[in-house]
C-alpha cells in the first residue's frame, strides 16, 4: 500500500474508532484537532499528539465533574481548540500539533473556582494525561432584611475582592437569605440589593447598604478574608453576614445637554465620597432624565453620552441653573437626607 493509501486507511481507522467508542468527533478551533470525550478515541500521528485532560481534587483524587468548559491554548496565547468533560470529568484532544500549551478549565457559576495548567507539553506521537485541579471557593452566608425586620426577597448580593477584583453575584430567596460560593481568597466587602453595573432586575424599593455598616456612611466598608480550598486545608464557609437595607432617598434628574434638547441612553456615574458607595444607571428611553434611589450622603454626578447632534458630551453636575463642567474638580457636592426626594437639572451645555 502507497503512503497515500495508508494515510487514508490510517484517517478511516480514525473515524471508525471515534464511532466505536460512542463519541463522534467534534472539530475544535484547529481544523486538524479532534475534540473527544472518551481517551481512547485518542489519535497521534509523526507530527501531532494527543491530549487527555481530566478533573482532580486538591488531593489528586479524580473526580467526575462534567460540563467543564476546557481551552487549549499554544505559545503565544492563541486559543486553538476548545472542549467540555463528560460525565466522567474528562476531555481528549487529537491531533494535536507537537509543542508547549497551556491548559485552562472553567466549571462555570458554582463551588469550583478556575484552573490553568502551564507548561504542558504535547509530544508527537504520543498520548499526554494531564490534571486540572478543581478547588472550592469560600463561602459566605447570611440575610438581607429591610429595616422594619421583613426579609427582602429577589435582592442583588454582591461579593468584591479587595485585592483581586473579583465579583460574585447572587440573590436573595423569597425568606431574604443567601450564599455567595466559589469565591477565590481574598479579602471581601459585601452589599445588599445592590444595583448599577452588576445589577440587572432587583428590588428597587429600597436603598442598598454595605455589610457592618450604618447607612449614613455608606463608604465605611467592612472587609472579610476568604480563602479558597488548598489541599487538605478546607475552604473558608463563614454564615451569619447579614445585612438591613433602609428605605432610600429618591433622586430624579432632568438632563438637557444642549439647551432644551434631551437625549436618551446616556451612561450616568452617581459617585458617593466613600469607598464603594458609586454605581452607574442609564437616562431614560424617552431622553428626559433618569431616576435612582440612594442612601443618604454626599454625591456627584457625572454624564456620558452622545446628544442627539451626534457630539459626545462628557460633563459634571456643578448646581442647579450653573452650566455643567468638563472638569472633576468643579463638581458640586450634592447631599441627600434620609427619605427626602430631590430633582436635580443639567440645564444646558457646559461652559467654555
Amino acid at each position: 500500500m502507497g503512503n497515500r493509501g495508508l494515510a487514508a486507511a490510517l484517517a478511516v481507522a480514525s473515524v471508525l474508532l471515534f464511532a466505536a467508542a460512542g463519541a463522534a468527533p467534534v472539530a475544535a478551533e484547529s481544523p486538524t484537532i479532534m475534540v473527544s470525550p472518551d481517551d481512547t478515541a485518542a489519535v497521534t500521528s509523526a507530527s501531532t499528539g494527543a491530549l487527555t485532560v481530566f478533573m482532580v481534587t486538591p488531593n489528586k483524587a479524580k473526580i467526575s465533574l462534567p460540563n467543564v468548559a476546557v481551552r487549549l491554548v499554544d505559545g503565544q496565547g492563541t486559543k486553538v481548540a476548545a472542549g467540555s468533560t463528560n460525565s466522567a470529568g474528562r476531555v481528549t484532544f487529537s491531533g494535536v500539533p507537537a509543542g508547549p500549551y497551556s491548559v485552562r478549565a472553567r466549571p462555570g457559576a458554582g463551588v469550583y473556582l478556575d484552573h490553568e495548567r502551564t507548561g504542558v507539553s504535547v509530544v508527537a506521537g504520543e498520548h499526554e494525561f494531564v490534571v486540572a485541579v478543581m478547588r472550592h471557593g469560600g463561602v459566605l452566608e447570611g440575610r438581607a432584611q429591610i429595616a422594619s425586620g421583613a426579609d427582602l426577597s429577589n435582592a442583588l448580593v454582591v461579593a468584591r475582592g479587595r485585592g483581586t477584583g473579583a465579583i460574585v453575584t447572587t440573590t436573595t430567596n423569597n425568606a431574604g437569605n443567601y450564599a455567595l460560593v466559589g469565591l477565590p481568597t481574598d479579602s471581601y466587602s459585601i452589599q445588599f440589593n445592590a444595583r448599577g453595573d452588576v445589577a440587572t432586575n432587583v428590588s428597587r424599593d429600597y436603598d442598598w447598604s454595605f455589610w457592618g455598616d450604618e447607612p449614613a456612611q455608606p463608604g465605611l466598608l467592612h472587609h472579610i478574608w476568604v480563602n479558597e480550598e488548598r489541599g487538605p486545608v478546607a475552604e473558608t464557609h463563614i454564615t451569619g453576614i447579614d445585612g438591613t437595607v433602609h428605605e432610600g432617598v429618591t433622586l430624579s434628574a432632568i438632563i438637557r445637554p444642549q439647551g432644551a434638547t434631551d437625549f436618551k441612553n446616556a451612561t450616568v456615574y452617581v459617585q458617593g465620597e466613600g469607598v464603594g458607595a458609586s454605581f452607574r444607571t442609564k437616562v431614560d428611553k424617552y431622553g428626559g432624565g433618569f431616576g435612582t434611589v440612594l442612601v443618604a450622603g454626599n454625591y456627584k454626578f457625572r454624564v456620558v453620552g452622545i446628544s442627539p447632534t451626534g457630539q459626545t458630551i462628557d460633563y459634571w453636575y456643578t448646581g442647579e441653573n450653573t452650566p455643567p463642567s468638563q472638569k472633576a474638580s468643579e463638581a458640586t457636592t450634592v447631599r441627600f437626607a434620609a427619605t427626602a426626594p430631590r430633582t436635580i437639572t443639567f440645564p444646558r451645555s457646559p461652559a467654555g
